[in-house]
């Protein structure tokens, strides 16, 4: 039987006997909720922040439709503040969602406006450096013709011939070239490192290569010395240093209780 030491009191815990076997199944108990209760935080933050004015940037191919959507009324609603608040009704037209990269454009405005007015902390210098930088460099590109925009009263289609959907010229020697580099299954994590679909993430937990932190939807999930939580069709790494401290512990101790000799050290 594993030595188990009550983290308060400092105080052996007899697992030999009756008694001792209940208060350990009592502090298990404990340890549970609090768990539970740091699961609930988690998805309450990310359920009440939204995309709108959620942390992160907003990639429109990664987006699920619930998202997607939310992002576009988003960015629309601001949009419609941008053009009544600036004189910028003739250089962003009103079909400005009609147009690919005019979307992204305006999409990094966004989120740098939202860096400068609504991020806390941020610096009493981010709102100027906005104003003198990014909306005027903004501008300058949208005018300086290389955007596909030929739209002033009305919109006006888009030269399709200006874009290609076409990742290589020959995609079969491609893929034979990215083999030799890795194999594509040895590459769980997308290229940007920072997210993991759920189907591929439920498969690491079928095989065991993957252990879920709890029983509960939505319980964190520790993968190739990550935690991660659940994010609708994807998973995001935990960052918080005292999450992924508090996660540690409750593994470490969560495996204890169940009798694994190995369990993870804090």
């Amino acid at each position: 039987m594993s030595e188990i030491v009550n983290r308060q009191t400092g105080e052996l815990l007899d697992t030999d006997s009756i008694p001792g076997l209940a208060e350990v199944a009592g502090l298990h108990h404990e340890q549970l909720e609090e768990l539970v209760d740091v699961i609930k935080e988690l998805l309450a933050d990310r359920d009440d922040a939204g995309v709108s004015d959620s942390r992160g940037p907003v990639v429109w191919h990664q987006l699920s439709p619930v998202e997607s959507a939310r992002a576009w009324r988003g960015l629309a609603e601001w949009v419609g503040w941008l053009r009544g608040r600036y004189p910028l009704a003739h250089q962003v037209p009103l079909c400005w969602w009609r147009h690919p990269e005019l979307v992204e454009e305006l999409t990094a405005l966004w989120l740098a406006w939202r860096d400068a007015y609504t991020e806390k902390g941020a610096s009493l210098t981010a709102a100027a450096d906005w104003h003198g930088r990014w909306l005027p460099e903004l501008l300058r590109r949208v005018g300086a013709g290389g955007w596909n925009l030929a739209c002033e009263g009305e919109h006006r289609p888009r030269v399709s011939g200006l874009y290609d959907a076409r990742q290589v010229d020959d995609q079969d020697q491609f893929t034979t070239f990215i083999s030799g580099v890795a194999p594509l299954e040895a590459r769980p994590i997308n290229d940007g490192g920072n997210e993991m679909q759920h189907t591929l993430m439920q498969e690491k937990i079928d095989t065991g290569e993957a252990r879920t932190l709890g029983e509960l939807p939505g319980s964190p999930v520790a993968f190739a010395q990550i935690y991660w939580m659940r994010d609708g069709e994807r998973w995001l790494p935990v960052e918080s240093k005292d999450t992924i401290d508090y996660l540690s512990d409750a593994e470490r101790r969560l495996a204890l209780a169940a009798g694994d000799t190995e369990a993870p050290s804090s």
